[in-house]
């Protein structure tokens, strides 16, 4: 019984991990990229910078709406709805030739965070209760491994980067029972960080 709450905590901890990793890609994307948001909308760049307070608004907005929505929903269902919202805003600020759009997806991205943020956090709290402080570091220290990577990564590489991600982990493991977030308490960010760049 130890054992399997054990392998349980675990995999929370790495699910946790790849959540923030997204967000922390996904989410850093679209700040590196305003003179790419000026051509694809065609509007100045001040007008391009209002994209990143209504994404501000959305993150506030997402962490009051959670705040009331934890207490009657799930915090798992939380987090799919702001990983729901990351991967079609993200999807809307990449694709989009027109400024409402533009918008609409960095609101999506901004509600994104709030829900995952307090989902992430609220998840933690109740799963590891003894060993909170230490997990939510592991777990906050993931997410600066993905703003890290996100600036680093083109839109079209991001496929291509987690690939590269995931085979470093392969190699870097010490033993094919390593889960990831393992190897990077163990490690730390660098060593993945490094097959990243490597390839740019």
């Amino acid at each position: 019984m130890l054992t399997r709450a054990f392998s349980h905590h675990r995999l929370t901890l790495m699910t946790l991990g790849l959540a923030y990793i997204a967000l922390g890609m996904l989410g850093a994307l679209p700040a590196v990229s305003p003179i790419q948001l000026v051509r694809n909308t065609h509007v100045s760049l001040e007008m391009a910078g209002t994209m990143f307070t209504v994404s501000s608004i959305g993150g506030m907005l997402g962490i009051v709406g959670s705040g009331f929505l934890v207490r009657s929903i799930k915090p798992k269902y939380l987090l799919l709805l702001g990983l729901l919202f990351l991967g079609s805003g993200s999807l809307m600020i990449a694709l989009t030739r027109e400024f409402p759009v533009l918008l609409l997806g960095g609101m999506a991205v901004g509600l994104a965070f709030g829900f995952i943020d307090i989902s992430l956090n609220t998840i933690a709290t109740l799963a590891f209760g003894e060993q909170l402080a230490s997990n939510l570091a592991i777990i906050h220290g993931i997410f600066s491994l993905g703003a890290l990577l996100g600036p680093a990564v083109p839109y079209h590489e991001v496929t291509n980067a987690v690939e590269r991600l995931v085979a470093a982990y392969l190699d870097l493991r010490t033993n094919p029972g390593e889960l990831f977030i393992d190897a990077v308490q163990r490690l730390g960010v660098e060593p993945f960080r490094e097959r990243i760049y490597a390839t740019h």
